[in-house]
């Protein structure tokens, strides 16, 4: 198995400060023999589950059939990156403009749904979760591994990266952005709600926009990538949401005095 020694080394130190844990960069020799049957082939019993899973999915949804254009596993578990922890990325592989002129309209549409759908069930394949994704037919392929299940081959198949990582620039962007998650707490408790609200909206955003840019220019061992991975790991992103979600309850209620 390959380790970057430096990354471990960078987490180990971390973790001894008490101060954020960082994802795990380990490089398997291979793919998750729970899941793959070889290197160029995943179990029959998987796929066919996870083909099954994708279809209901779409059922549920009262669309055609013929609107489906691929069903892809991708994420680490199409990798060698994965890890226990891996959950299984089932993307359906959809041309959105098929559906109305109106493709953003269309993406918040199976956003809502697939959101909902991962919320009503805890589907595990060999210990781990099924997590389903709407894909655009014309969106770009982010991961290193991506595998047609429909068409039982790679589309595009991975190998075994050295990835070369900025440790300091991670450590200082994630503290950055930690301690100003930590500021909007601290409005929070003081009941500037209406600021919560204004301030997380711009955090998500500039977090959101880091990770696309991350991930279109250098892919999953971007700086920006791994900033985001590590706040989540961290709770940081759940934090943010939930002073957001709480904030707007805060301006909603009415006191019992209220007339």
């Amino acid at each position: 198995m390959y380790t970057n020694k430096q990354w471990n080394k960078f987490l180990l130190e971390a973790r001894e400060n008490d101060e954020i844990t960082l994802p795990s960069l380990d490089v398997k020799d291979s793919f998750n023999m729970n899941i793959w049957q070889s290197e160029d082939r995943i179990k029959p019993e998987i796929s066919s589950r996870l083909i099954q899973i994708a279809m209901d999915f779409f059922e549920n949804l009262d669309l055609g059939h013929e609107l489906v254009h691929d069903i892809i596993l991708t994420g680490s578990l199409a990798n060698y990156n994965w890890t226990e922890f891996s959950d299984i990325d089932l993307h359906i592989v959809i041309d959105f403009a098929q559906m109305d002129e109106n493709v953003e309209l269309v993406k918040y549409f199976f956003n809502a749904k697939k959101a909902d759908w991962n919320k009503m069930h805890q589907i595990m394949i060999k210990g781990h979760e099924v997590e389903i994704y709407a894909q655009d037919v014309d969106e770009t392929h982010i991961s290193t591994g991506v595998y047609s299940l429909l068409g039982d081959e790679w589309v595009l198949k991975p190998s075994k990266e050295n990835p070369k990582i900025d440790y300091e620039s991670i450590k200082v962007k994630v503290q950055s952005i930690m301690d100003q998650i930590d500021r909007v707490e601290a409005l929070f408790s003081n009941n500037k709600h209406e600021v919560v609200q204004n301030v997380s909206d711009l955090l998500r955003g500039k977090i959101k926009r880091l990770r696309r840019c991350g991930l279109a220019e250098k892919g999953i061992y971007s700086t920006e990538n791994l900033v985001f991975k590590t706040l989540r790991n961290n709770g940081y992103i759940g934090k943010l949401l939930d002073l957001k979600n709480k904030s707007y309850d805060k301006m909603m209620s009415l006191n019992h005095n209220a007339v």
